[in-house]
């Protein structure tokens, strides 16, 4: 149990880390040569433009706020993605030795698979970066830990649980 908490609260910060991380990058060719005007022919199709020999290829990073349009609404989602993990362990760390309602462990699984689909919609277009990965790995683990430690809750209270008893059955008294 100590050490799903130790792995969550990790992840947390790792995610908290990837908000600030480029999630992608998309390559922007400098340098790309045209096809000449004769090279389209009655032979074939005109040749698709080529990177010129010696030209470096430019990047153009993506982070999470890239779009961000304060006047929209669902511009501020994509930072509850990074920070939803946080409230969480405030709370868990403020009821020190007091359980954690079942609930509250319940409604973080959902959360988690909603922020890896749309981590996923925020980069699925481009080549992932490290920003990306640090936040599928904090994702990964968060939500692996969360039901590891759903599971071994799950099995403690079938364990504390008395197992039901058969009736005893005595035999009946002998006589005189």
């Amino acid at each position: 149990m100590k050490t799903c908490r130790l792995v969550r609260r990790l992840s947390a910060l790792i995610l908290l880390a990837a908000l600030f991380l480029p999630l992608s990058r998309c390559s922007d060719q400098t340098g790309v040569g045209t096809p000449e005007a004769g090279a389209a022919d009655a032979a074939g199709p005109v040749q698709a433009p080529v990177q010129a020999p010696g030209s470096a290829a430019s990047y153009t990073y993506y982070y999470a706020w890239t779009d961000f349009d304060a006047s929209e609404p669902w511009s501020w989602l994509i930072f509850v993605v990074f920070l939803w993990p946080l409230p969480f362990l405030a709370h868990e760390l403020l009821a020190r030795g007091r359980a954690v309602p079942p609930w509250l462990s319940a409604i973080q699984l959902p959360l988690g698979a909603g922020s890896i689909t749309l981590v996923y919609y925020r980069t699925f277009l481009h080549e992932l970066w490290i920003g990306g990965y640090l936040a599928y790995i904090g994702l990964g683990a968060f939500s692996l830990a969360l039901a590891v430690e759903i599971i071994l809750g799950i099995l403690r209270q079938a364990r504390s649980r008395p197992a039901a008893r058969p009736p005893v059955v005595r035999p009946p008294a002998a006589g005189p």
